[in-house]
């Protein structure tokens, strides 16, 4: 009960607001909030529930008690430029969802790599990194098979499977080190500027609420385990070799997770028995799309409601999201064509 109290005061009021702002605009909310609106900054400092009232009249509610009214004096002492500048940054946040979505990994690629290719820790890592998911057609049933088909490749993704092998060849756990720094570099960005998001700016969405990116994020990590549930109904992994079969429970995960995919089973091809398609299999994989559907939604939602940020830092936030989400799509692509090489060997299985 005391932890839900606790949650709860949170969402009424974060004490991390109003301490820092981007730096664009900041100097000016800054010098507003301290020469103008000292009034309203006690309230949301030092006011309680029995002398502030619910600011319903002013569009407001619970949770807006002690930040609309400087959220108020905020907008009210900013000039029309600023307040005009206000409205781009939303819009070019607003986007952001559906413009990262064109660098993000997909479902499928993501599920791969964790169920196929037993290394759930880097995927994990890489959800994280690139909270974006890239969507196809609503509703369509995906083949799990056709990406591993080397038949079906483009000229494009033959010479990238080319250039990826001798990559691996030569590479070995050098690879795999750089690929957790880069992963965890990714993750870390997004996080940070999750946080900044949430305490150097407001959502008008729940204004005291500082966690909303933070929120997206993991809906979209949420969204890559169904996934991954979704291709286990379709596909399992098979023990191909002597080299499996050594390991076994712990050993074996952090063998096959600290491995790259072209050199698991010793080099030898990685062996997966597919399931018939059922009707199972296609309400999970329309349910899945449906939620990478509202996670985009809820996305768009969210980052257009951000305020008190400049068109140029929400250039600069953007930007950062998608690097993020371009390093996390370089390690996925390069782990798929490892498992596409693989999984075409000559083999037995």
């Amino acid at each position: 009960m005391l932890a839900l109290t606790q949650s709860v005061q949170a969402i009424v009021r974060d004490y991390n607001q109003f301490k820092t702002w981007y730096p664009r605009f900041g100097f000016i909310f800054d010098s507003i909030l301290h020469q103008n609106c000292t009034r309203e900054y006690d309230i949301y400092l030092y006011g309680t529930e029995s002398n502030v009232s619910t600011p319903w009249d002013a569009g407001g509610g619970e949770y807006s008690r002690y930040t609309l009214p400087v959220i108020q004096c905020l907008i009210e002492n900013s000039s029309e430029f600023t307040k005009a500048s206000l409205s781009v940054s939303q819009l070019v946040l607003g986007l952001a969802p559906t413009l990262l979505t064109l660098a993000g990994a997909s479902s499928l690629e993501m599920s791969l790599l964790a169920v196929i290719g037993k290394r759930p820790l880097l995927t994990t890592i890489l959800a994280i990194g690139s909270p974006a998911i890239h969507m196809s057609r609503a509703f369509d049933a995906y083949e799990p098979s056709e990406v591993l088909a080397a038949e079906r490749a483009s000229r494009y993704r033959q010479n990238w499977d080319t250039s990826a092998s001798r990559l691996r060849r030569y590479g070995g756990r050098s690879v795999v080190a750089f690929q957790y720094v880069l992963a965890a570099a990714a993750a870390a960005n997004v996080s940070i500027v999750n946080w900044e998001l949430g305490t150097q700016a407001i959502n008008m969405l729940t204004p005291s609420f500082i966690y909303y990116p933070l929120v997206w994020t993991f809906i979209g990590l949420a969204v890559h385990l169904v996934g991954a549930g979704i291709l286990h109904i379709r596909a399992r992994r098979l023990p191909a070799s002597e080299w499996s079969l050594r390991h076994h429970s712990i050993k074996r995960y952090f063998a096959l997770e600290f491995t790259l995919l072209g050199k698991q089973e010793n080099g030898g091809p990685v062996c997966i028995q597919w399931a018939d398609e059922s009707v199972l299999f296609l309400a999970a994989s329309w349910f899945h799309s449906l939620l990478c559907l509202v996670h985009l939604v809820f996305g768009t939602i969210v980052f257009s409601g951000v305020m008190f940020i400049a068109p140029e830092d929400a250039f600069f936030i953007l930007v950062r999201y998608a690097a993020s989400c371009l390093i996390c799509r370089v390690i996925l692509v390069f782990e798929v064509a490892g498992l596409r090489e693989a999984y075409n060997r000559p083999n037995t299985c």
